[in-house]
């Protein structure tokens, strides 16, 4: 009798915190559709002549940028001069925040970017039209996530405390005390420190040395070769936005980048959100008559 209580009490207990962590995950879910009107990132370039796919973002409550993002750095197959995140895009700044951007490529295809400003990270939407008179091959977007500025002006110091604005310093500082022991990813249903190999989840999170910020990057479609960078404060995830693309057809990717106070377990409850925000942008594709 003592038994079969301790065993209901622990089943009930398992599924109240299931049902928690599954209203979590849809509050994130439904909170990604617009932007909040207060307590949320502001979204700058680090080029303000030239604004291009390569943001400063600066969380709430702080007086110093706290992250670098290019959007991408490189797009595999695409004819984009030198980094792709340094050719000029076209952005306009939209309500509470957020921004759209377009960048076009002759013969090749249109670029939409959509950045939507959150408390501790940014909502992004990348989108590729295919306007070349061919099918586009397979397409890699190699995402960069920075904790400085790539040397000089700024560094996020929760992540680099001795910063002395130099680029190299501050890559093998990121690289060997703080990433060696504090990268993340979800393999095998569980978090590892365990960089290399297949993922199942398209998470890449490196933690700072007292455990109370969480630098993270996710994608809603599958990633390869995480990469921590040793030459500069900054790790790469190269996610397939399409294994092809027809002429005149669209490709989306969905992602969020930011960093969490929160720990690991919010950061999983983030990306759950976010498959369920693609997983109802299918369905409604799905749904629709053919007309």
């Amino acid at each position: 009798m003592v038994t079969r209580t301790v065993t209901v009490s622990i089943q009930m207990t398992m599924a109240v915190l299931t049902c928690l962590n599954c209203t979590r995950a849809e509050e994130l879910r439904k909170d990604s559709t617009k932007p909040t009107d207060t307590n949320i990132a502001e979204i700058s370039f680090r080029s303000t002549s030239r604004p291009c796919a390569d943001i400063i973002v600066t969380l709430p409550g702080q007086h110093a940028p706290s992250f670098r993002v290019l959007l991408p750095e490189d797009v595999s197959g695409c004819p984009h001069p030198g980094y792709f995140h340094v050719n000029p895009v076209e952005w306009k700044r939209e309500e509470q925040g957020s921004w759209s951007g377009m960048i076009e490529f002759k013969d090749y295809g249109r670029i939409l970017i959509s950045l939507v400003p959150r408390d501790y990270y940014v909502e992004i939407i990348w989108t590729l039209e295919n306007l070349s008179p061919r099918p586009l091959k397979r397409t890699v977007l190699n995402f960069c996530f920075n904790v400085n500025n790539g040397g000089g002006g700024w560094a996020n110091r929760e992540f680099l405390p001795k910063s002395r604005l130099d680029r190299i310093e501050d890559g093998e500082y990121w690289h060997n005390q703080v990433a060696d022991k504090g990268t993340f990813v979800h393999r095998a249903d569980t978090w590892r420190n365990e960089p290399e190999g297949t993922l199942d989840a398209s998470i890449l999170v490196i933690a700072n040395e007292v455990r109370d910020r969480y630098a993270f990057q996710m994608w809603d479609k599958p990633v390869e070769d995480p990469w921590i960078n040793n030459g500069n404060a900054c790790m790469h995830l190269r996610a397939v936005l399409c294994e092809s693309l027809g002429v005149g057809e669209q490709a989306v990717i969905r992602g969020r980048i930011g960093i969490s106070s929160r720990g690991l377990d919010e950061i999983w409850l983030l990306h759950q959100s976010l498959i369920g925000i693609n997983n109802d942008a299918t369905a409604k594709d799905e749904s629709e008559p053919e007309r």
